[in-house]
């Protein structure tokens, strides 16, 4: 019992964290091309982040297809970010 509840807690953090990661570089791109004046500390190929979008689009995708009613917990907590942004 403890082992299936494990397994559900980490596939709800992974479906999470790659969430997160796919907005960071959502962002990433937004600003590259929004604010081109500001100095780009770090120079990154545009292929980069643009494969690691796709894979990370393609990790979050798959488990709404294949299991949205546990995913459903999942967007949820997503429902908290605009009031944690309006603040």
């Amino acid at each position: 019992m403890l082992e299936v509840n494990v397994f559900f807690l980490v596939k709800r953090v992974s479906f999470m964290l790659w969430l997160t990661i796919r907005g960071a570089v959502v962002a990433f791109l937004w600003l590259r091309y929004t604010q081109t004046h500001l100095p780009h500390p770090i120079k990154v190929h545009l292929a980069l982040p643009v494969l690691e979008l796709i894979g990370c689009m393609y990790l979050v995708v798959v488990p709404v297809v294949q299991e949205p009613s546990s995913t459903a917990c999942d967007l949820m907590t997503l429902a908290g970010i605009p009031v944690y942004v309006g603040k």
